[in-house]
């Protein structure tokens, strides 16, 4: 075979051996990762039924305690008034449920709220589907249950700390169009002014009137539906002040 005929026999060679649809590369790593024994929580690993039966016992007990706590403070006549919120808090009530708790609409908020608080927020964004507000509370309650009660002490000893402060607002009225009235802690009270050139953005929905008047207090914060809210320590400051908080 001359050398011609030599090259032209390899080249087929090769063609036919890194083009065959039987023919995977893979580099020495790759071959080493894949004939690695699975560890810990992956399929087929020693561990993984002993690992998966822990895991769901405790999410059962940080689910458990999500209920007992919400249960106890709250009421059933404590039903979400807004309507997004309620509808919202009838899909938690149904992932509840699909997850072994029978619970009411009231209970249901608690427990949304509860999830929304330890994310420093008054109604989170999450529950629009039953599925998604079953992904939420798996999530939040698929914690170390070490972790779960550090981090509920730790909230608590956050919303205590907020509860001394001055500019915490315990009340709030509609006085006017694009006006609030409203009063803090340590009795500091004044007006909130919304020029129009503020109502942009986020804030452009309240130059509905009907929804400016769904103001309303989350955590000693004014809001309103759609997680919009208003810093209550900048505007204890200027009311303190000037006796009014004029936003431009």
């Amino acid at each position: 075979m001359n050398s011609t005929k030599r090259k032209r026999s390899i080249n087929q060679l090769f063609h036919e051996r890194f083009h065959s649809a039987r023919f995977f590369w893979r580099s020495s790593e790759e071959r080493a990762w894949e004939n690695m024994a699975p560890v810990g929580r992956e399929f087929g690993s020693p561990d993984y039924d002993r690992l998966m039966q822990q895991d769901h016992e405790n999410f059962m007990s940080n689910l458990s305690s999500l209920f007992d706590e919400c249960s106890d403070s709250c009421q059933d006549s404590e039903d979400p008034s807004d309507p997004d919120e309620r509808k919202d808090a009838v899909n938690v009530q149904i992932a509840l449920h699909e997850l072994g708790q029978d619970v009411s609409v009231a209970v249901a908020a608690a427990v949304w709220r509860h999830h929304s608080n330890s994310l420093m927020a008054g109604w989170m964004l999450g529950a629009e589907t039953v599925a998604s507000a079953k992904q939420s509370i798996w999530a939040y309650c698929m914690r170390n249950p070490t972790d779960f009660v550090n981090a509920r002490d730790l909230r608590i000893a956050s919303l205590g700390s907020r509860l001394t402060e001055p500019w915490r607002v315990v009340e709030v009225q509609v006085a006017a169009e694009l006006i609030l009235q409203v009063r803090f802690a340590d009795g500091v009270q004044g007006t909130v002014k919304f020029e129009p050139t503020y109502l942009t953005g986020a804030f452009a929905v309240l130059k509905d009137p009907a929804f400016f008047n769904q103001a309303r207090l989350e955590i000693s914060v004014v809001t309103w539906p759609g997680e919009l809210d208003l810093a209550p320590d900048a505007m204890y400051d200027e009311i303190k002040a000037h006796g009014e908080c004029v936003l431009r």
